[in-house]
């Protein structure tokens, strides 16, 4: 069975892992884990409309929008209004990429260079 390029390319999302060996403490890169480990298993299963996999993966992404804006508010004002942005970016391109049917692999690429680039803010700031 030949995985899909939607499963396939949720997969650089475990990147945003690495900025945070530097703080083993961290509970970050659990969060990482986690919900691109529900992406890829949704999308590797078909994208089950409505089902527990389903709510699992978008409860996922939901969590580690709030998990980023709650870290960020800990943040410089430079490196909230970076993870803000970011984040805002990420959505409107999602929504777009929902209303045109399309382009959601190349989503998935644009969301892991957020997630590594606000865990390098996060980690740096």
């Amino acid at each position: 069975m030949a995985i899909s390029n939607e499963a396939l390319t949720t997969l650089p999302h475990y990147l945003a892992m690495i900025p945070w060996r530097i703080r083993p403490e961290a509970t970050y890169p659990y969060m990482v884990f986690v919900c691109a480990s529900l992406s890829f298993a949704w999308h590797f299963h078909g994208e089950p409309k409505w089902t527990a996999l389903f709510y699992a993966d978008h409860l996922g992404a939901v969590m580690w929008l709030v998990y980023d804006l709650q870290l960020a508010a800990g943040l410089s004002e430079k490196g909230r209004e970076c993870v803000i942005v970011f984040n805002t970016m990420t959505f409107l391109l999602y929504a777009l990429s929902t209303a045109l049917g399309k382009y959601h692999s190349t989503w998935h690429l644009f969301s892991a260079l957020k997630c590594i680039l606000v865990s390098v803010i996060m980690t740096g700031d």
